[in-house]
């Protein structure tokens, strides 16, 4: 439907009004109702199969045309990967791994098994898959798109619809439902063992990736997966590969969450050097307008990091990239974390010696920066917990705010919860 209305503006040589009206009368009902899982998507990826293969048997369609319309059906299944786990839930296979991680996540899962979950997934688009590898058999290539890239793509898009669809299950999701109400920056509760599956599935994929906004879709998802398989290194080498695609700095190419995870990594592992690092990354980021996934978890998570340093500075901090402070980023969705900012900065204000949070904006938005700071004053942070804790570099002790959801100590394992970890 959609090649058809290019087709259509293209031949008829349409007018920008007459485009936007077709697009509001003939393309965005259809949008909505695939959105709201109207229409069964799985019957518009048979139709673009059966419309791939047609091409095959057309002599007035060039080879880059059949490239192009596979891609087009890779791209769809990538896109519609968050809304997929309905089908994969229904199949056998899917519901015997979905039983193996419930009961235990820590044991291996056979990769001949995560073959025959992807074979049934396969099973739709497989005549297109067949004839793409036939294609890079022969070494065919067309003039912008390669059969192995293609594949590639269709990997990704199996190995994120994957992703969603088990990153709610076991105890890492429960590890993670009890990190959230401590308002740690949020990640996937996806088990090791399916993150670090997909893993090498996403590594395999990139290697045949030539376009950068496709590579960093994979270094994205590289990140995410790493955090959850707790593999530094993988994390570290895609958030380096990727910034050094973007000159250094989070730009609208940056993909999520890209640097801030790796931020939020050496946050729970006590490096808050390389932490701040990247925490800052992504701060300038949101200071150019360009939108972070989870902003108000990034902002939060950056003043707790830059709190055990200097107070002032992480007031300050809160105070130019929180949305809630922003006169232009007033983003709609409040996230998780911007209410223990709030309080936090509410706290940090009194003990700096402010009567109220909006004075201590005034004054500390409006004066220099000042490098002498009083001893005892400027270091401390919240534990998420409601209890008052001695921070070893001060000889006072800091304020701490209540959060009213967190309990005082929630373990994970043998360690206090998130923020309390943090001091």
């Amino acid at each position: 439907m959609f090649l058809k209305f290019a087709d259509d503006a293209i031949k008829g040589n349409w007018t920008d009004e007459l485009i936007s009206k077709k697009t509001e009368s003939d393309i965005a009902p259809v949008l909505s109702r695939i959105a709201f899982h109207q229409i069964d998507t799985e019957s518009i990826i048979k139709s673009q199969v059966n419309y791939t293969i047609a091409l095959t048997q057309d002599k007035n369609a060039s080879f880059d045309e059949v490239l192009d319309s596979s891609m087009m059906i890779a791209l769809s299944l990538l896109r519609q990967s968050n809304n997929r786990q309905g089908i994969l839930h229904q199949m056998k296979k899917m519901t015997e791994l979905m039983t193996m991680l419930a009961t235990n996540e820590e044991k291996d899962i056979p990769d001949s098994l995560f073959l025959k979950i992807e074979e049934e997934m396969n099973a739709t688009v497989s005549p297109v898959l067949q004839l793409l590898q036939d294609y890079a058999r022969k070494g065919r290539i067309g003039s912008l798109l390669s059969p192995t890239e293609i594949l590639a793509t269709f990997q990704l898009a199996n190995a994120d619809t994957l992703r969603h669809s088990l990153k709610s299950i076991g105890q890492s999701y429960q590890d993670e439902l009890r990190r959230k109400k401590c308002d740690f920056y949020p990640r996937d509760g996806l088990p090791p063992t399916v993150a670090k599956y997909l893993s090498k599935i996403v590594m395999d994929a990139s290697k045949h990736i030539q376009d950068d906004r496709a590579e960093q879709l994979c270094l994205g998802m590289l990140v995410s997966l790493g955090g959850c398989s707790s593999n530094l290194e993988q994390m570290q080498d895609a958030v380096s590969k990727s910034l050094s695609l973007t000159q250094g700095k989070v730009t609208e190419l940056s993909p999520y969450p890209i640097p801030e995870a790796l931020a939020a990594f050496y946050q729970e592992n006590g490096d808050m050097d390389k932490a701040l690092k990247y925490f800052k990354l992504a701060l300038e980021g949101i200071r150019t307008f360009v939108y972070r996934q989870k902003c108000d978890a990034i902002v939060l998570n950056a003043c707790l990091v830059q709190a055990q340093m200097d107070i002032k500075q992480a007031l300050k901090m809160a105070f130019e990239y929180s949305p809630f402070f922003s006169e232009s980023q007033q983003h709609g969705i409040i996230g998780s974390g911007r209410g223990l900012l709030l309080k936090q900065c509410d706290a940090w204000s009194t003990q700096l010696g402010f009567d109220t949070i909006n004075v201590a904006k005034d004054s500390l938005m409006t004066q220099e920066d000042d490098e002498s700071h009083d001893e005892g004053s400027n270091v401390g942070g919240v534990n998420g917990a409601g209890i008052t804790i001695p921070i070893q570099s001060s000889t006072e002790t800091v304020v701490i705010v209540e959060k009213e959801t967190a309990s005082i100590q929630m373990q994970t394992g043998s360690n206090f919860c998130g923020n309390c970890m943090l001091l």
